[in-house]
C-alpha cells in the first residue's frame, strides 16, 4: 500500500490539492509540511500542521482537551515509527504522509479518467486519508508483530481462554411467555392496558394465570425460546428484550418493555444452563483476541518509555 519514494511537497502544491478536494472549511489554511517543529517523539520531529490536523479530527480544541490531542498524536506518531522499523512504512513524517496523500489521489484520479473501478472515496480528504491510513497501518503492526514477537504459544492461548472463560459461555436456552399490547396508532391506549398487567402483576397476581387468559390471542401473549442458535437474531433484531430476558431467573419477570411495536412484559418459565464452549471451538477467537491484548499491551510500554518533548507554547 505505501510506497518507498518520497517527493517533496510545498505550501503552494497543499494548499491547491485542499482546495481541489473541497477541505478548506475543515482543515485549517496554515497545513504544511514546512513548519517548524512544536514536539519530538522518539526524536521524530511533528510539525504543528498534524498536530492541528489531529486536533481537527478529533474535535478536541476546546479548552482543557489538548492534551488528549496531544496523547493521540504521541500514539499516532509512535505507530508510524514502528511501522517504519518493520518496513510496513516509508517514512513517519508529515511531509511523506502529504506525498502518500496526493499520489494516491492522483491515482484514483486516474482510475476514474481510465473508466475502472475505484473502491472508497473518488478523492481522499485529508483526514479521511490520514484516518485510513493509520487504521489500515494497525491492522498490518498486528499482524507483523504476532509473527515475529507476541507469544501466541498453545499454552498462552489456553490461558487466555481460562482467563476469559466467562466470555464464552454458551448463551442460556430461557423459556419465555411474552404478554403484549400492541401500540399501533394509539400508544397510551397501550400503555395504560399494559400498566393494569403490569400493577397486577406487582400485587401477586400470577403471570401463569394472566398468560393464560390471553394465549389463545397471538397478538396478546405468546411463548417464545431463546438459544445458542437463534441469540444473534435476538441481539440483532430484539436487542432490549433480548438482555432483559438474559437477565432473569425461573420465575421472574421484567419491567414493561418495548419490542416489535409492542408494549410487553417477559417472563422466564425456563432456564437450562449450557455451559461452555471449548477452546477447540473458540480457538480463532482466542488467538485474536490474544493478539489485540498483546498488541495494546506492546503500545502501552512504547508509550511508557517514549522520550518526548513538546515545545513550551504548546506544553501550556
Amino acid at each position: 500500500m505505501y510506497r518507498a519514494k518520497q517527493i517533496r511537497v510545498y505550501c503552494v502544491v497543499i494548499l491547491s490539492v485542499l482546495i481541489l478536494l473541497g477541505c478548506s472549511s475543515s482543515i485549517p489554511p496554515e497545513v504544511t509540511a514546512n513548519s517548524d517543529p512544536i514536539a519530538t517523539v522518539n526524536s521524530e520531529p511533528i510539525v504543528n500542521a498534524e498536530y492541528a490536523l489531529v486536533q481537527n479530527i478529533a474535535a478536541l480544541r476546546g479548552s482543557g482537551q489538548k492534551e488528549q490531542a496531544r496523547d493521540r498524536l504521541v500514539r499516532v506518531k509512535l505507530t508510524q515509527l514502528e511501522g517504519v522499523q518493520y518496513d510496513l512504512l516509508p517514512s513517519a513524517s508529515y511531509s511523506s504522509l502529504l506525498s502518500r496523500f496526493h499520489q494516491e489521489n492522483e491515482r484514483r484520479a486516474q482510475v476514474i479518467a481510465n473508466k475502472e473501478v475505484v473502491y472508497g472515496p473518488k478523492q481522499y480528504t485529508l483526514e479521511n486519508y490520514y484516518n485510513d491510513e493509520f487504521a489500515q497501518l494497525e491492522l498490518l503492526l498486528k499482524k507483523t508483530l504476532a509473527e515475529r514477537v507476541m507469544d501466541l504459544s498453545e499454552v498462552t492461548l489456553r490461558r487466555e481462554y481460562t482467563e476469559a472463560k466467562e466470555d464464552y459461555i454458551i448463551q442460556p436456552t430461557i423459556e419465555l411467555k411474552v404478554l403484549k399490547e400492541p401500540i399501533h396508532s394509539n400508544a397510551k391506549g397501550a400503555r395504560d392496558r399494559i400498566e393494569v398487567v403490569y400493577q397486577a402483576l406487582r400485587n401477586n397476581k400470577s403471570f401463569i394465570d394472566l398468560y393464560n387468559d390471553r394465549k389463545f390471542d397471538a397478538t396478546k401473549a405468546v411463548q417464545e425460546t431463546i438459544t445458542e442458535e437463534n441469540k444473534r437474531d435476538y441481539m440483532k433484531y430484539r436487542e432490549e428484550l433480548f438482555r432483559q430476558a438474559n437477565k432473569l431467573q425461573a420465575g421472574q419477570y421484567s419491567n414493561i418493555l418495548i419490542d416489535q411495536g409492542n408494549y410487553v412484559i417477559v417472563y422466564c418459565s425456563n432456564r437450562l444452563a449450557e455451559g461452555y464452549k471449548s477452546f477447540e471451538v473458540v480457538r480463532d477467537e482466542v488467538y485474536l483476541h490474544a493478539i489485540d491484548k498483546q498488541y495494546q499491551s506492546y503500545m502501552d510500554n512504547l508509550s511508557t518509555t517514549a522520550e518526548v518533548q513538546w515545545n513550551a507554547e504548546v506544553s501550556h
